[in-house]
């Protein structure tokens, strides 16, 4: 099994605090399956986006799993005017293994005016965007049409496992199962 949008790698956001974290967040990744995983934390002005330490803080916790659990490294991509301006210079400097997949993360409650034309001029700089937990944001559950558009421009959405297991909100879970199937 293979996990795409993890906060596993420590002190770089919201996510694991300490490397000892990040060593129990893997070890209960492994029991659980997990084979693959992602270190993607978010890229916004609250957390910056540095690849040197996000290499290097992967480095060290792939050191001690080991080959038990391959981990490569992307982001929870934020899409701030900074953000856009510097993928659209190097577009491979916050995606999944700096390869063509971006996971894109929107505001609880808020959707930009011009996302469509955002989304659009992304996959035009080649990226495979990927939606992250649009269950959670008001917006999306609202409008689902929305999604439904960008789904068949070419996005794909990741949705959060508990959406799917009963341990999200009733809503956000209903509309979740509707929305995880592509096109």
């Amino acid at each position: 099994m293979i996990d795409i949008h993890c906060h596993i790698l420590h002190g770089l956001d919201d996510g694991a605090k300490s490397l000892a974290e990040s060593v129990r967040m893997a070890e209960m990744a492994i029991e659980d399956g997990i084979t693959h995983t992602v270190g993607t934390p978010h890229a916004n002005s609250t957390y910056p986006f540095d690849p040197e330490l996000i290499r290097q803080r992967r480095g060290e916790l792939q050191g001690i799993v080991g080959d038990r659990l391959k981990i490569a490294t992307g982001c929870d991509f934020n899409l701030s005017f900074d953000n856009i301006q510097t993928i659209q210079k190097d577009p491979s400097r916050f995606t999944i293994n700096q390869k063509q997949y971006l996971l894109v993360e929107f505001a609880d409650f808020a959707i930009p005016p011009n996302i469509d034309d955002t989304l659009h001029q992304l996959h035009c700089a080649g990226l495979s965007l990927i939606v992250t937990h649009p269950e959670r944001n008001r917006l999306i559950r609202s409008k689902q049409d929305m999604l439904r558009r960008w789904l068949h421009q070419g996005c794909f959405v990741q949705v959060t496992a508990q959406a799917l297991t009963g341990g999200w909100a009733k809503a956000p879970k209903a509309t979740s199962r509707k929305c995880s199937i592509r096109r």
